[in-house]
């Protein structure tokens, strides 16, 4: 069974944890090194995302999800299987609502990035039928 856990950017064991996932991460987009226990901590207690939770399968930590202000989805999972991202997905769009659209600022709908390579999270959401709409480069 998943569930998700509100991540609280004062537990201790959050932080490490979100530390050890971010770690294990095969697929980034935000970041291309690792950085430093003091500067991820400095980051999970700004807390620049609108929701953050941790996901369960079970009693076992296997990621998290966040959205931003922007109405951005971040899924990052520690095992890639196209039915768990599908899930993760569908559970989390059915308790937490976009934001209202604002030109130039966000989308009336959830948007999720896919980093280069993650074809399996590709899959899931073309099976869950979202709409492809860009490609990002970065200069």
């Amino acid at each position: 069974m998943i569930f998700f856990k509100k991540v609280n950017a004062k537990d201790k064991i959050h932080i490490k944890l979100l530390f050890e996932m971010l770690n294990k991460r095969e697929y980034s987009i935000s970041h291309d090194k690792i950085i430093t226990f003091e500067k991820h901590i400095i980051f999970v207690k700004t807390n620049p995302y609108r929701n953050w939770f941790l996901i369960y399968q079970d009693k076992e930590i296997i990621g998290s999800i966040y959205s931003t202000y922007e109405n951005y989805l971040g899924i990052n999972l520690v095992i890639h299987q196209k039915e768990l991202y599908k899930e993760i997905i569908i559970k989390f769009i059915s308790k937490i609502k976009p934001l209202k659209p604002k030109s130039s600022i966000r989308n009336k709908n959830f948007s999720i990035n896919v980093p280069f390579g993650n074809f399996i999270l590709e899959e899931a959401l073309i099976e869950l039928k979202a709409s492809f709409v860009q490609k990002t480069y970065i200069l």
